[in-house]
């Protein structure tokens, strides 16, 4: 066996491969590291023992297993021993397998020891193993407990009646157990009473394999008596059972099978009220939700157009400090114009000195050129520092109308966005509705058809496969 090639596997199947104790190392080793193994198949082999508790160990720290089968082994008390200390710690392992071998009753009192702690495993197969009534005591004291098994097989050991009336007793109280097998264990009258017993308040057991027993008239009658209260098995199996060959057993043979065909068809009829039921309720729930999705529609629109409104308020309280701040810009604009024009049209009144001019005449002309000079120029400092503060205004009002129209931008990309999230929301509603109709109308077939009595596979298939055909 190569580890390489093994790690790697979800299914080992290593069944009649002639496996002794000695070659399970790589296993223990797959079993330790493996995190994807599910099954692992070690059935007919005759030699495997599970001495020394290696490969129990190494099952007890796996946490992927899901099967293990090691039937027809020779796996005897101890082994199974072993197999129980591992049991009580996995909780992964669903399935067991352990026909065939040698663990007696002591095995089974270890098996049924990890059963009462143990809430993983849902079948135990333990057919032909020598196990009497002492260990089937044992394993229905578990199952009081147990709430995960749902199988256990128990053909061909020594049940007898006193191991019978053990699980009888379990069966009073377990709550998930559906398949009981036990043909094949000398089980008579009084164990089938027992059992019988237990039926009027168990409601969860399906099937009751009682073949190859020695089961007679008695036994049979009180099966039959049992089932008018029980409402729940579907199937009870008494062949191979010598004294209900004929004669009186014959008939309470018929009897039981009779019962059992006409919980079938009862069971067959609710289960197709409950369908009916169910997909009525289905079909309400669709209502609702088409009426709520027409409300929603409604409201979208109403929503639209609620935000469409806004959508236009919103420009005019835009558009109007826009065309405010542009007359305002105009207006610093014509200032500025006004401003340059007076400036070209003040020239300084500085006039050339007259050298011929007499001294006295000389004196009196300079106090009016100088005063000129300083009038000219006050003006002209005056009017550049108002165009400086224009100017400024200006620059101020274009960064402010640059600012609003930027904001202006985002708002109308953040409104688009807006109306395709609607249309979005629009489409699916309108498919969402289309997609139920469909449906609704595929039930309501379905209904016409099981009113008038007309129903049956071909047609619901039919239905189905034209509403898939549909894209529904």
């Amino acid at each position: 066996m190569d580890f390489d090639n093994l790690i790697r596997k979800e299914k080992i199947f290593l069944f009649k491969e002639n496996l002794h104790d000695g070659d399970l190392d790589v296993l223990v080793e797959v079993l330790h590291k493996s995190t994807v193994l599910e099954k692992l198949y070690l059935n007919k082999n005759h030699n495997i023992t599970l001495a020394g508790g290696r490969f129990s160990k190494a099952l007890a720290n796996n946490r992927s297993l899901r099967i293990l089968d090691l039937g027809q082994n020779k796996i005897s008390a101890e082994g199974a021993k072993h197999l129980a200390n591992a049991l009580k710690v996995n909780q992964s392992l669903k399935k067991v397998y352990m026909n065939d071998n040698q663990i007696g009753d002591e095995g089974a009192k270890s098996l049924a020891d990890a059963l009462m702690v143990n809430n993983s495993l849902q079948d135990m197969e333990l057919c032909a193993n020598n196990i009497g009534a002492e260990g089937v005591k044992r394993l229905g004291l578990a199952l009081k407990v147990n709430k995960s098994l749902q199988e256990i097989w128990l053909c061909k050991n020594q049940v007898g009646d006193e191991g019978a009336k053990g699980l009888a007793n379990a069966l009073m109280v377990n709550k998930s157990l559906q398949n009981v097998e036990l043909s094949g264990n000398n089980i008579g009258d009084k164990g089938v009473q027992s059992l019988a017993s237990s039926l009027v308040v168990n409601h969860t057991l399906c099937r009751l394999n009682l073949n190859r027993n020695n089961i007679g008239q008695q036994g049979a009658k009180a099966i039959a008596d049992a089932l008018v209260c029980n409402h729940v098995i579907e199937k009870i199996q008494l062949t191979k059972n010598k004294s209900l060959s004929g004669g009186e057993g014959g008939i309470v043979r018929k009897r039981i099978s009779t019962i059992l065909r006409g919980k079938k068809r009862k069971t067959i009829g609710s289960n197709m009220q409950e369908r009916i039921a169910r997909k009525d309720t289905e079909i309400a729930l669709k209502d609702q939700q088409i009426a709520s999705l027409k409300a929603d529609l409604e409201s979208s629109h109403a929503s639209q157009k609620l935000l469409e409104n806004f959508i236009a308020s919103l420009k005019f309280d835009l558009e109007s400090p826009l065309k405010l701040l542009e007359n305002f810009i105009a207006k610093k604009n014509d200032e500025i114009d006004s401003l340059k024009a007076r400036l070209d049209n003040t020239k300084p009144m500085i006039d050339t000195v007259d050298l011929t001019s007499e001294e006295t005449g000389h004196a009196n002309k300079r106090p009016r050129r100088e005063n000129a000079a300083k009038s000219s120029l006050a003006i002209l400092h005056e009017g550049n520092q108002n165009m400086v503060q224009v100017k400024r205004e200006k620059n101020a009002t274009e960064a402010s109308l640059k600012s609003v129209q930027e904001e202006k931008q985002a708002v109308e990309a953040n409104l688009d966005e807006v109306r395709d999230d609607l249309g979005d929301a629009n489409e699916l509603v309108g498919q969402q509705c289309l997609a139920t109709n469909i449906w609704q109308g595929r039930f309501d077939e379905l209904v016409s058809l099981v009113e008038a009595g007309e129903i049956d596979g071909a047609k619901i298939s039919a239905i189905r496969n034209r509403s898939l055909a549909n894209g529904s």
